[in-house]
Formats: C-alpha cells, structure tokens, sequence
C-alpha cells in the first residue's frame, strides 16, 4: 500500500496528534516554536545532513514533526488567549452582542460575545470573550432580547467550574472547546439594550434570514412537537425540542439529523450537483460557473441557517471538496477533506474536542473508504432496491469508524441504525428541500404555502412516527456500555489494521488486528473484573442535596437527600453506575433523612450527618473511617467529636463558610483529615474491603 497519494491526510493526522499530546501536556508556546524553528532548519538542510540515506524518508519524517509541532503551538496559542481574556471574579460591567439563545428554565439564558469592557475609572477598554449570560426570571426585558441584540450588562462573572464527579460529563472542557470559560447572573434590569447598533452586514442578514425563516415556520405549525423537530432540522434550533422525542432520535442512531451538520449542506447541495453532472461540458469557463453557482448555493443555506459555527465549519468543508473535485482532476477525497480539517484546526485547534466536529469528520472517513466496497458485495437489478442499498450501505460504512467514538462517548450502541437511516435520510432530505422552497414561497409568492406547509408537516409526522416505532423494538439499543480510554484506542488501532489488512492482505496483519480485537475484549473484561472485586465510596459533589453511593460486588447502596430529582441522580451517577458495572436490580436506595447515621461497610464505619441524627446515641470514642458532615447537620463539630473519631472528614460543598471554618479551627486540635467537596471535588474512597 502506498501512501503517497494521501500527503494532507497524513499531515492532518499528524497535527491532531500534536493537538492532543500538547492540550494534555505542560510545554511553553516558546519552546514549541523554537523547536519548529530548528525542525524547519533541519528540513531545508537535509540534502547536506543526511547523503547515503533515502532524503525523501527523512523529509516525510520531519514535515509530520512540524506539523506534529504547528498542532501543539495553536493549541497553546489558543489556551493562551482564552486565559487573558478571563476578567477578575468581581462586578464588571460589559458591553457586547448576543449570539445565542441557550435552552433554560424560566430565566432568559444567552451566549454573549463582548466587544468593550468598563474599568473602574470609566474608561473603555476593547475586551473579546464569549460568556453564558443568565437574567433574572423576573427581567421583562431580557425576555424581549433576540440573537443579534448588543447591550450594556452588569454582572460578577465566574469561572465555569470542572464537574468533579467520576466519570460526569466535563461541562467546563465542553464549554471551553467553544471559547467559553466564565459565565454570570445579571440582576433585574442591570443591563441597556442598545437599539442603534447592529452586527456585521453578513451577520445581520444571516440572523434576519434565520429570523424570517423561524418566523415562518411558526406562523404555519402549530404543533409544538412538529415545530421543533422543524427548526431543528432546517435552522439548527434545538429550543422547542421535548426530551422523549430528543431520547427516540437518539435511540435508534438518528440523532444526527436533528443537528445541521456537513450531512444537511451535502443533502442540499447533491441534488443541484446532480443537475449539473448531466450538462457534458469540460471547458474552464463552465468549471468556474459551475464552482460559482454550487458555491453560492452551499452558503445560500449557511446563511438560512444562521451562520452557526457548525454548518460554517459543514459549508467550508464541502465548499473545498466541490472546489478540489472540479477543479483538480485526480485529486481524492481524503485530501480535500484533510486540508479543510488541516485549515479549521489551525483556526481554532479546540474544535478537535467537540463531538459533532469528530463525528463528522470520522464518520466522513468511513464513508469514502468503507462505503465503495460494501457497496460491491451485491448489485441489484430494480431501481428501488438500488436505492434502499445504497441507504444500508452508506449507514453501514459510516458506522465502521465511528462505532468505537459512539459507545465511548454515549454508552451505547443503536441496533436498528441501518433500519432508521433508510427510513430518515429519505425523509429528511425531502423536509430540507420542501421546507427551503416552502420559506422562500413565503418571500415571493405565499398563495400555496399553506398547501406546501401540510405537506411539509405531514412528512415531519411521518418521520417522528417511523423513528418512534423503530425506538420501540425489541432490543433496539444496547445500553451500559464502557470503553475506556485505553479500550478506545484498541479498537481505532484495530480498524486501521483492518484498513491496512484490505488493501495489503497480509496475514501478519490481520492476526495483528485480532490481537488488537482481543486486547480490547480482554482489556474490558479485566475492568469489569476489578469492578467486581472491590468496594467504593462515592460522595457526589451536588448543589442543594446529598448523593452518595456504595458500591460493593456491583450492588449498590443509594443515599440521597428528597431535594434530588432523579433527573440529577442520573446526570451525576449514571456513568460511574456504567464504568462500575452496577447491577441496578440489587440497587438498594434510601433517603438521607431516614437513614441510620451510623454505617457499616466492610470492615470500617461511616457516619453521615444529618438533621435527624442522634449523636448521644452513638458510643463515645467510636472510630470511623470517614464523618460525613451534611449541610443538613445540626450538631457543632466539638459535640459531634466528643462521640466519634474520624480519620477523614468530608465536608459538604453546601455547608454555610462558617461552620467549615469551625472544621479547619478543629483539625489543628485532632488527628484527622479535611477534604471540602466545595474545594476539592467529589470523595471518592476505593478499595475498602469486605468483612
């Protein structure tokens, strides 16, 4: 197998490798440079270093190191910016525009890009930084603000906190991948609209046009459910989306569909690409027309959309591969999209770590490589059965690659994919375009719009329909599944073998691909093992309420406080339930206020504060492994202390300063250890053993 014909798809692979050693390791952007610098020299010097040896081996090796290098300076180069533009955890006072409506509760929630900041002098300062912005529920005002909007705010910004819990979803990383590092409550009426000013000409038309679009939809579809599967689908507006159908999407591996991705923009500009393959003319007047018109078609719906950062990122990765493919024969298509990853990373390295940037890219991977040759196992004869084939084999091909990043990041695996994209592509192809002409009638000429928008409201039924029934087979998902970091990195090493082993077909290949295979099924095994084995405390770091688990031989022993829903139980415990391997049916669950303070597990004792103990009926000198104090408790700490003898202390993040300060004042008197969740995240206490 050569390699030669994939230069930008080998460089693309060496930068997000350099992304990700460097993201993960502490080195100076000035030494990273002057190492490129020296690499650089090296390279250009190569003809005088390097003369009985193969040149071009050793230049191939030192261009992937630069490139290994220019991926780890944009990263820190970018971790640097983001840092300087974090203000000072006081009242601040900012001006900038709102770029977002977020989904909330009552309260209006904003993502807000600012432009000038206040100092305490009065002065103005330009200051650039995205921030989550909350009002209060009582602000009319903020209720009457749109994307677009730029106002005056006063708030106390804070920096977005890692979630410390085990295995809990890193919100803090997540925001941060998309240049969010503080976020702030303005009061009531603690902000001026400024109505004279608006964004970039481009910007404004594309929020006009979403706004006519959105507008549209709403003046025609009064069904709730039907609406927001609408927006989502054409605008990328997932605000009216209910969970239970946002669960059914997921369940059965549509989820994609209801995020305007590289998919959409390809599904709108194939069929005019379609149009144009049938016109036989090979002259570069009519490749740049044609180029012209498709490219002015892709942004066309960029701009419907409302310029998102996603569907830019979609609309400049097809905008290169209708450039590359029409304008430079014998180009492939890995390259085309290595050098629109290679252009994006350099923009902004952290769209690395965002799920829809790797799912597309990956998945896009899978489906030029994988997709030509499951293609090739059956031909058939009907033009119908062409269609539903090339339906499976497209689903089948993209999920090769991204099966191993779909069970990693969401724990399970849809078994009926295949079935839900035949069912979904078509449907979903049909709903962007009626749904494109349907907004663009609304413009020019309405009269049948009531007409296209039964239609386009039937088709969207249609598509809940066969998506809910698909979610309610039997064994329609795989659920509880773990991979861990390691497990991930088998199985990618395991399909690249599988790659090298297609196109080399050497043996020694495929047996190490089975090795690979077996080293993740062992790997995984050997987790599960471990999980079983031993005993764990979890202390969940939880704002208003108490969440603790015990896990022992994959039972589970549940203490929580009644202020927790079970919609927070399972956003904080859920994946720790899953890497543990918990049987949920030997799940024991109790509330705090009921529970017996004073606990066994194995061969230590806890005790676990709280408003009903009794702390004169526990035996004086007690010795116990861990005291936990809740902010439900209502002894002091020298009376709980006269009865008991912890070794650790752990202290609620909830507890008033006030009484943790009373802990600290205590320790220098005890022999004991402090651990503040507030400070220093979730306890988790491992390997106590049975009794």
């Amino acid at each position: 197998m050569s390699w030669s014909p994939f230069p930008f798809l080998r460089i693309a692979f060496a930068m997000v490798l350099g992304i990700l050693f460097f993201e993960k390791n502490e080195v100076p952007s000035n030494i990273i440079l002057s190492t490129i610098i020296i690499a650089f020299a090296a390279y250009f010097s190569i003809d005088l270093i390097v003369k009985n040896f193969n040149q071009s081996f050793f230049k191939g090796v030192l261009l992937l190191t630069i490139f290994f290098l220019i991926g780890g300076l944009c990263i820190k180069t970018k971790a640097d910016e983001l840092q300087n533009s974090v203000l000072p955890d006081k009242e601040v006072i900012l001006y900038g525009s709102i770029s977002e409506e977020l989904k909330s509760g009552l309260r209006k929630k904003f993502l807000i890009k600012t432009k000038w900041k206040q100092n305490s002098d009065k002065s103005i300062q330009k200051h650039n930084s995205n921030l989550i912005i909350v009002f209060d529920e009582r602000d009319t005002l903020a209720g009457k603000y749109k994307a677009g909007d730029f106002l005056w705010f006063k708030s106390n910004l804070k920096k977005v906190k890692k979630n410390t819990n085990p295995q809990a979803f890193d919100y803090a990383f997540y925001l941060k991948s998309k240049d969010i590092l503080q976020q702030g409550f303005v009061k009531a009426y603690a902000h001026v609209p400024d109505s004279n000013k608006v964004d970039n000409p481009l910007s404004h038309f594309a929020r006009k046009s979403s706004s006519f679009a959105s507008a549209t939809l709403r003046k025609y579809i009064s069904d709730l459910q039907i609406l927001g599967i609408a927006e989502a689908i054409l605008l990328g507006q997932k605000l009216l989306l209910s969970e239970d159908i946002y669960q059914d999407y997921s369940d059965t591996g549509a989820i994609h569909v209801l995020s305007v991705s590289g998919l959409h923009v390809a599904i709108f500009i194939s069929l005019f690409v379609w149009l144009f393959s049938k016109i036989k003319r090979d002259d570069i007047t009519w490749k740049i027309s044609k180029i012209t018109i498709l490219l002015l078609i892709v942004w066309f719906y960029v701009i419907l959309t409302g310029l998102s950062p996603s569907v830019i990122r979609a609309g400049i990765m097809v905008s290169l591969y209708i450039i590359g493919t029409n304008l430079f024969k014998g180009i492939n298509s890995f390259n085309i999209l290595a050098v629109s990853a290679i252009a994006m990373l350099m923009y902004n390295p952290y769209y690395l770590f965002q799920i829809s940037f790797q799912f597309s890219y990956i998945s896009l991977l899978s489906i030029l490589y994988f997709q030509p040759k499951i293609k090739s196992w059956w031909v058939p004869k009907s033009g119908v059965a062409i269609f539903i084939w090339d339906l499976i084999n497209v689903s089948l091909a993209a999920q090769i690659m991204i099966f191993p990043f779909t069970i990693y990041y969401f724990h399970q695996f849809p078994v009926y994919f295949a079935l839900s994209g035949i069912i979904a592509i078509p449907l979903v192809t049909f709903i962007i375009y009626c749904g494109t002409v349907f907004i663009i009638f609304e413009v020019i000429y309405n009269s049948f719009n009531t007409i296209l928008a039964a239609v386009f409201e039937t088709s969207i039924k249609w598509l809940n329909y066969f998506i809910g029934q698909i979610s309610n087979l039997p064994f329609s998902k795989i659920e509880n599944i773990w991979v861990s970091d390691v497990g991930l990195l088998l199985m990618v090493i395991a399909i690249i073998l599988l790659i090298l082993w297609i196109e080399m077909r050497q043996i020694k290949i495929f047996y190490m691909m089975l090795t690979f295979c077996f080293f993740t099924i062992l790997e995984n095994r050997m987790n599960e093992l471990k999980a079983s084995k031993y005993q764990n405390l979890f202390i969940y770091d939880t704002y208003g309420g108490v969440i603790i688990d015990i896990l022992q031989n994959k039972s589970l022993h549940c203490i929580k406080s009644k202020e927790i829903s079970e919609k927070t139980l399972a956003f904080t415990t859920k994946n720790n339930r899953i890497k543990h391997k918990i049987d949920m049916i030997n799940c024991q669950s109790d509330t705090l206020e009921n529970v017996n303070s004073l606990q066994y597990f194995g061969q230590d004792l806890i005790y676990i504060s709280h408003a009903n103990e009794n702390i004169q009926k526990i035996k004086a000198n007690t010795e116990v492994k861990v005291l936990y104090i809740t902010h439900f408790n209502k002894n002091s700490p020298d009376k709980i202390c006269s009865r008991v003898i912890p070794e650790i202390v752990v202290l609620d993040r909830n507890i008033k300063p006030w009484i943790a300060e009373k802990w600290v004042n205590l320790q220098n008197k005890m022999n004991f250890t402090i651990h503040n969740i507030k400070e220093d995240g979730a306890f988790v206490l491992s390997d106590f053993q049975p009794k």
